[in-house]
């Protein structure tokens, strides 16, 4: 299935980005439309920290 799908169909219905750059994705894309939002992987004390960090600042307006 992965061959069949471009990465134009997927920036479609996905946001791909860093763990910095996906904030201002999210806020552009769904600003007025969302009250939350989830990403699809565990948090884990201790893993990722710089990035759940990145990702919260850039949540903070």
């Amino acid at each position: 299935m992965p061959a069949l799908i471009t990465d134009e169909m997927l920036d479609r219905f996905a946001l791909r980005g860093t763990w910095v750059d996906l904030p201002e994705k999210v806020l552009k894309k769904y600003d007025g439309l969302l009250d939350r939002v989830s990403y699809y992987f565990p948090v884990v004390p201790g893993e990722n920290e710089a990035g759940w960090r990145a990702t919260v600042a850039g949540f903070k307006r």
